[in-house]
Order: structure tokens, then sequence, then C-alpha cells
């Protein structure tokens, strides 16, 4: 196996053991680890799924300034991987985070969170300070990680920003709509929130409380349920997403894609304002989730 770095390659390059865990961190470097790369892009978001990057794409990237991290097992298995490439935007550098992805089996085990942390730390030490990337604003799992524990900041909202589907069977009707994020990894905040210490609250909880849910209502058992209803000009605003959005494009797809006309609908209102999203947050008592979106200085001496 080579031993060869990518450029700007130091000690965030290096294999590194995972903790608990067990995870070995570390470049991909031969041309099995590529394909089966690709092979994993497949089996996270489906065999349909049209848009895999492939293994020539993923190998000459890094000779100029892209980066792949995987994750590997015991048995050297890829159990997860983040990869990016690096551009010049408004005349600075930025990279572009296009995947991160971790193997079913390996979830909730913080893999994700060290992949974007060995990231960080690779482009750093190159002077890159600005990440961008995508994600689903329906996926509540993904706007927990992306905004309480990396601390990315939500820059805009875009509708079908891949076509109308990337190819899963149950895309019909059910769009591409996206989240960019921008990540600034030089900042304090940043930094404190990879150390493990807790994000401070943005919202109170009892301007929370009061905030407006604009999207849903509440069903006879607690359960969110869509409506459609005029959107209320208010500085503070609650948009709901589901708990599980997969679980139910798995067994409704004209459920899904009503989850996501109804939010595409606030979240473009609200944003194409003043309002900006602040906060991620599910609701310890009934799980339900929700973004918090407000005017800047709304929050001040609340």
């Amino acid at each position: 196996m080579s031993s060869e770095r990518a450029p700007g390659g130091s000690a965030a390059s290096d294999a590194e053991q995972g903790g608990e865990s067990g995870l070995v961190y570390r470049r991909l470097q031969t041309h099995a680890e590529y394909a089966e790369c690709v092979a994993l892009q497949k089996a996270i978001w489906g065999e349909e799924f049209r848009d895999p990057v492939p293994a020539t794409m993923l190998q000459v990237s890094q000779k100029v300034g892209g980066v792949l991290i995987g994750a590997f097992d015991a048995e050297g298995r890829l159990a997860g991987f983040v990869f990016g490439i690096t551009g010049v935007r408004d005349g600075r550098p930025v990279h572009w985070s296009h995947m991160l992805g971790v193997r079913p089996d390996m979830r909730g085990l913080g893999v994700g969170r060290r992949l974007k942390q060995l990231q960080r730390e690779r482009l750093l030490e190159r002077g890159v300070e600005i990440v961008q990337w995508t994600f689903d604003p329906l996926v509540a799992r993904n706007a927990n990680l992306n905004l309480n524990r990396l601390g990315a900041v939500v820059s805009e909202y875009v509708q079908d920003m891949y076509g109308p589907s990337l190819g899963r069977a149950s895309g019909q009707g059910f769009g591409t709509d996206r989240f960019i994020v921008t990540w600034p990894i030089a900042d304090e905040r940043v930094a404190r929130l990879l150390a493990g210490h807790a994000a401070p609250e943005t919202v109170p909880e009892s301007m929370f409380a009061r905030a407006p849910v604009v999207n849903t209502e509440s069903g006879p058992a607690g359960e969110p349920r869509l409506v459609e209803r005029p959107l209320p000009p208010e500085p503070v605003v609650r948009i709901e997403i589901p708990t599980d959005i997969d679980g139910i494009r798995d067994r409704s797809a004209s459920e899904a894609a009503a989850w996501r006309a109804n939010t595409r609908r606030a979240f473009l209102h609200y944003l194409a304002g003043n309002h900006r999203v602040v906060s991620f947050r599910q609701e310890t008592s009934s799980s339900r989730c929700f973004y918090v979106l407000a005017v800047p200085g709304s929050l001040a001496g609340r």
C-alpha cells in the first residue's frame, strides 16, 4: 500500500485510531479503495443513485486540493468517508464538501463527526477557512449534526438543486431541495463545538415555546399534521420537519412529497425576506423537530 501523502499532507492525513469505535481514519490510496468508495455510495443512497463520484475522480481530485478521508473497520472495510474539492469563490479559497457518508450499521458512533473534524484539520493546514456543502432540510439527523454539532450556518435554500430526482425509486415528486450551509472552520465557536462543548442556546425556551409553528398543527395524539394557511409575519417562527423522513418515503411517496411541498413553501417565504435559520431543536417531550427562523435582532433582550 502506498504511503504517498496528498499535497499538504501531515498528521491529519496519517492513519489514526478512532477510539471506542475501533476504526482507523486515513486517506484512501488504492484503486480497490476508490472502487469500494463508489460501492459504498450506492449502498448508502441506493442502487438507483445516479450520481456517484467515480473512482477516477476520487483519485485525481486529491492531487489538486481535494480531500478524501475514509474510516476503516477492523476487517479493513470502508465504514464511512468524506469527500470534497477546493476552489476559489469571491477571491478566496473555499472547499466544497460534496459527500459525507456512513455505512448504516456504523451510524450513531460519531463517525461522521470525526470525519468532518479531520477534514477541517487538513483544510486549515492548507490555509482554507471556509467550507460549504448541502443537505436536505427534511433530514433531522443531518440538521442536528451540521447545525448543532459542527456549527455550520444555513446560507441559502435551493429548490431542486440536483434536479427532480437523484434516482431513488421513492423520489417521484420529492425533489432535491437543499440547504447550502457555510462552515467557518477557523472560528472559535466551531473549535469549541468540535471539542465537545455544548452550543449556547440561541433561542430561549420561553421564546421557542411562543414562536408560532407555521406549517403544522397537533393531531389528537400530539402527532404533527400538515396545514396550509397564511404564513404569519412574525419575527420568530418555527418550521416543523419529520423526525424520520426516510421512513415516510419508504411507506408513502405522496406523504413525503406533501412534507416537501409544505416546508418548501415556508422556507422560501421566510428566507426570501429577512428571516434566517438560527436554531434546530428536537423537543424532549414529544421528539418533534423544528427549525427556528428569526429576523436579525429579534432575539435580543427577550
